[in-house]
C-alpha cells in the first residue's frame, strides 16, 4: 500500500508546477483526476497514473458535476481564475493554489524567462541571464506545494479541518536565490564570509570541446592533486593549501581561476574526467537535461522512467522504504460518482 492510498484528489491546473504536484502525489498513491481547463498547458506536462475527465465548466452540469467530485474530494489543486467559476468547498477540503510568475504567465516558458532573468540559473556575480529547459521554478513550487498538502493532511487529522496551501512561484524562486541573493540584495564588503562561494577548486569548468566538467577538490589533499595532475605551476598560499574551500584573497582565487582555466581549455571534458578520476578526485560531466535523461547511471537508479505511451518522465524521487510508491497508470475504476 502506498503512503497517500486513498487519497482524492481533483486537479483543475494550468501550468507546468500543478502538473508536476499531481504526478508527485499520484506516484505515492493519491487517486488524482484532473480537470483541463480552457488554456490548460498540455505540452511536456507530467501526465502519468492520472485521469482526465472532460467536464464543460461552462455549462450548468458541467459545473454540477465537477461540484459533486469536489465534495467527495481530499484535496483540490485549484486554478480556476476568477472569472470563470467559484465552487463551494467543504470545511474538510485542502486547496492548493501555486500562482504563476506574473505579469503574464499566459507567454509559453515566461515563468523560466523570469527565473533565468532573476539569476535562478546563473552563477554568483554573473549578471548575464542564463536559460535552461529544465523547469526550476516548477519542480521548486511542486515540491513546497506537496510539502505543503502532506502537512495539511496532518493537520486536518487533528481537527477535522481543510484549509487552503498556496506556493507562489515567485517566491519558489526566490527561495531557491539564497546564494545569488546573498552578492546581489545584500552584498558582502567582506572578503571572508563570502569566499568559500568563490573557490575555483569547487566549480565547473568549460573544456576544449565546449563540455563542462565539476570539480570538487575542497579538501586539501585534492587540491594539491588537482593542480599537480594538471601540471599548473603557480604560487599558492598556505593558508589555501589548508584549506582550499576558503582561498586566502580574491586575487589569489582569480589567479587560480585563471590557471585552472588555461589548463581545462587544452583538451576535452571526456579526456579530464578519465584523467582526474585515475587521480582519486570527484569530478562529473555536466550534461543538460535531455542528455541526462538518457544516460544510464540516472536511469539504472530508477530517476527516469518510461511510461507505457512512450514518453519519458521522472521518475521517484521521494523512496519510502515501507512504501516506496511508483509509477502506475491511470484508474480505470470508477470509485468517484460524477452523474
Amino acid at each position: 500500500m502506498s503512503a497517500l492510498e486513498g487519497l482524492r484528489v481533483i486537479s483543475l491546473a494550468r501550468f507546468q508546477a500543478a502538473h508536476m504536484l499531481n504526478m508527485l502525489l499520484s506516484d505515492h498513491g493519491a487517486d488524482v483526476r484532473v480537470v483541463p481547463l480552457p488554456g490548460c498547458l498540455e505540452g511536456g506536462a507530467p501526465s502519468r497514473g492520472l485521469d482526465t475527465l472532460a467536464l464543460d465548466l461552462s455549462q450548468p452540469a458541467g459545473r454540477e458535476a465537477l461540484q459533486r467530485l469536489i465534495d467527495q474530494a481530499d484535496v483540490v489543486v485549484d486554478e480556476l481564475s476568477n472569472d470563470e467559476w467559484s465552487p463551494r468547498y467543504p470545511e474538510s477540503l485542502i486547496r492548493v493554489r501555486i500562482p504563476a510568475i506574473q505579469a503574464d504567465p499566459s507567454i509559453p516558458g515566461f515563468a523560466e524567462l523570469a527565473a533565468a532573468h532573476a539569476g535562478l540559473y546563473s552563477a554568483p556575480l554573473q549578471r548575464n541571464p542564463t536559460f535552461t529547459t529544465m523547469h526550476v521554478t516548477a519542480w521548486i513550487s511542486a515540491l513546497y506545494a506537496a510539502i505543503g498538502v502532506c502537512a495539511a493532511l496532518l493537520a486536518r487529522m487533528r481537527d477535522g479541518r481543510g484549509q487552503a496551501v498556496s506556493v507562489p512561484q515567485d517566491h519558489a524562486t526566490l527561495a531557491a536565490l539564497e546564494l545569488n541573493a546573498l552578492f546581489t540584495l545584500n552584498p558582502s564588503t567582506r572578503w571572508s564570509p563570502v569566499r568559500w562561494a568563490c573557490s575555483p577548486f569547487l566549480r565547473a569548468w568549460p573544456c576544449a570541446d565546449n563540455r563542462w566538467l565539476y570539480v570538487h577538490a575542497g579538501m586539501p589533499a585534492h587540491a594539491q592533486t588537482l593542480i599537480r595532475v594538471l601540471g599548473i605551476d603557480i604560487a599558492i598560499n598556505l593558508a589555501t593549501l589548508e584549506d582550499p574551500s576558503k582561498v586566502h584573497s580574491p586575487a589569489e582565487a582569480n589567479r587560480i581561476a585563471a590557471a585552472l582555466q588555461a589548463a581545462f581549455s587544452t583538451d576535452t571534458a571526456a579526456h579530464f574526467e578519465q584523467k582526474l578520476t585515475d587521480a582519486g578526485l570527484c569530478v562529473a560531466p555536466v550534461f543538460s537535461p535531455e542528455e541526462w535523461s538518457k544516460h544510464p547511471h540516472p536511469n539504472a537508479a530508477g530517476h527516469f522512467v518510461t511510461t507505457p505511451q512512450g514518453t519519458r518522465e521522472p521518475g521517484i524521487h521521494v523512496v519510502l522504504s515501507k512504501t516506496p510508491g511508483s509509477p502506475k497508470q491511470p484508474h480505470r475504476e470508477r470509485s468517484w460518482n460524477a452523474d
